[in-house]
This record gives C-alpha cells, structure tokens and sequence, in this order.
C-alpha cells in the first residue's frame, strides 16, 4: 500500500487487503492458458516477457491504491 499523493493520507489497510485479495485471486473469463486454464489478473498485467509475476503484482499494488483512493475519496465527499 502506497501513500495517496492527493491528500497525503494513507488508505485504510484493511480496505486495501481486501481489495488486494479479490483482485489477486480474479482470474480473467476470457484470458486462458494454452490449456484453456484461466489465468489469474496478475499473469495479464506482467511485463512482456516476464518469468515471474513481479511486474504484475506491482502493477495490482497500483491498482488497488488507486481503486481504494477513488473509494475514500467518494465516502470523504458524501460526508460533507
């Protein structure tokens, strides 16, 4: 979990690891193996060429921050 550049504010843990967790675990409906196995977000969202998930489970990371900013920033602006 990174810090939000906006506010300055980090995002709530909890609500990143959840988002994490499904976002990890998604595999993708139409994005199969050469086994027609479905293959996990994370596989897709590596770096070309990649033999491991590194560049994909980094680019998740940036995911979630931003879905779970987006989602703060929402709940922030209902409150007012």
């Amino acid at each position: 979990m990174t810090e939000d550049n906006a506010s300055g504010a980090v995002a709530d843990e909890s609500l990143w690891q959840t988002v994490r967790e499904v976002l990890g675990n998604f595999t993708l409906t139409y994005w199969c193996g050469d086994d027609d196995e479905r293959l996990f977000l994370t596989d897709h969202l590596c770096q070309k060429g990649a033999t491991d998930t590194s560049t994909g489970s980094s680019e998740l990371d940036i995911l979630c921050d931003d879905i779970v900013s987006a989602i703060e920033h929402r709940a922030a602006s209902k409150s007012k």
